[in-house]
C-alpha cells in the first residue's frame, strides 16, 4: 500500500500523457483504446493498477521464502490446477458450469425475494432489446476476473501456502487476503483533492482507512468476502483444481453486474433495510445468507466426490 502510494501519482500522471497523445487519434489500434481508457480513469483506477503492480513485486520473494521452507515433494504450486480428474463428477466444464449456474441460480433467488419486498425495481430507461447487449457486457468482466482471481488466489498463492501450511490453515489464510485485499479498495471516483499532486495517494491512503469508521459496511462486507473466499478455497482443496472456484465466481459476477444494470433502488426504499442489503446489494444480512446457502450446496456437491490425490512428483 505504501509503494502504490508513492507511484500511484506516476502513474497518473504518465496515464494522462499518454492520452493526450494517442486518445484523440482517428484510429481503432490499440494504443487508442488504451489512450481512451487512460483518458477515462480516475485517480482511483490508477491506484489499483498501481496497487496490483506492487502486489505482483511483492509476490516473488515470498514464494521464494515459501518455498525453500519444504522439500519439493509436497503440493505443487500449481497443483495440476485445470487438470480433469478421472471421475466425471469432477469434469472440468461440469465443475465450471456447477459453480456457475448454482451460484447464479442462488443470486437470482436472492433478487426474486427483492423484488417482492419492494426494494429494488426495474430500470425504465433500459429497453427490452438491450438486456442480452448487458448480458454480454456482465459477462465478459465476469470470466476475466474470475479467471485472474482465482490462477492468482486460489491457484498460485495456494499451491505456494500449502507447501508449508495444514489446509485448514492455508484455507482460513488465503480468505482473509482475499478480503481484505477487496475490502481495502479506494472509493469510487476521484475523491483526491489533486491527483497530480505526489502526495495523492496517501490522500488516498486515508480515504481508504475510513471504511474501517463504517461499523455497518466492516461487518457485513467483509463478513460477506470473507465467505466467499472460504468458499471458494474450499472447492479448490476439495475437488484439486480451480474449475469449480472460476465458475462459482464467474456465477456471482456476472448475475450482480446484470443486476445492478437492469434494476435501481425504489424510491420508497425504507433506510432500515439497509442491514438486509446495503447499495450495492453485495452486504447485508440476505447476501451473506444467500452466500451460506450457496457453500452448504457446494459441499453437498462436493461430497459425491472423492477427494483428489496429491499427484506425485
Amino acid at each position: 500500500f505504501l509503494l502504490a502510494a508513492l507511484i500511484s501519482p506516476l502513474l497518473f500522471n504518465a496515464g494522462k500523457n499518454f492520452a493526450e497523445v494517442f486518445a484523440n487519434k482517428d484510429t481503432t489500434d490499440t494504443f487508442t483504446w488504451l489512450g481512451k481508457k487512460a483518458a477515462k480513469a480516475e485517480f482511483d483506477t490508477y491506484f489499483k493498477r498501481a496497487l496490483l503492480l506492487t502486489a505482483l513485486l511483492g509476490l516473488w520473494p515470498l514464494i521464494r521464502a515459501i518455498r525453500s521452507s519444504r522439500p519439493t515433494d509436497d503440493d505443487s504450486v500449481w497443483l495440476s490446477l485445470f487438470r480433469r480428474p478421472e471421475n466425471s463428477l469432477l469434469s472440468g466444464p461440469r465443475q465450471c458450469g456447477v459453480g456457475f449456474f448454482t451460484s447464479g441460480g442462488i443470486f437470482l433467488i436472492m433478487a426474486l425475494m427483492i423484488h417482492i419486498l419492494g426494494w429494488r425495481t426495474w430500470d425504465p430507461t433500459v429497453p427490452t432489446n438491450e438486456i442480452p447487449n448487458l448480458a454480454l457486457k456482465s459477462l465478459q468482466p465476469a470470466i476475466a476476473v474470475s479467471l485472474l482471481e482465482e490462477i492468482l488466489f486460489r491457484g498460485l498463492l495456494m499451491g505456494v501456502f500449502l507447501r508449508s501450511f495444514r489446509p485448514a490453515f492455508t484455507i482460513f489464510a488465503i480468505s482473509l487476503l482475499f478480503a481484505f485485499v477487496h475490502f481495502l479498495q479506494p472509493p469510487s471516483g476521484n475523491h483526491v483533492s489533486n491527483p497530480y499532486a505526489l502526495t495523492a495517494g496517501f490522500e488516498m491512503l486515508s480515504l481508504i482507512g475510513q471504511r474501517f469508521l463504517e461499523p455497518q459496511l466492516l461487518i457485513f462486507a467483509f463478513s460477506s468476502i470473507f465467505l466467499t473466499g472460504i468458499i471458494l478455497a474450499i472447492a479448490r482443496q476439495r475437488t484439486g483444481s480451480i474449475w469449480l472456484p472460476i465458475g462459482m465466481h464467474a456465477g456471482w459476477i456476472f448475475s450482480v453486474h446484470l443486476y445492478l444494470k437492469l434494476t435501481e433502488h425504489h424510491p420508497n426504499h425504507p433506510n432500515g433495510a439497509g442491514i438486509y442489503l446495503g447499495d450495492s446489494i453485495r452486504e447485508g444480512i440476505l447476501p451473506l445468507t444467500a452466500l451460506i446457502i450457496t457453500g452448504f450446496i457446494i459441499v453437498i456437491y462436493l461430497r459425491k466426490s472423492p477427494s483428489p490425490e496429491t499427484p506425485s512428483p
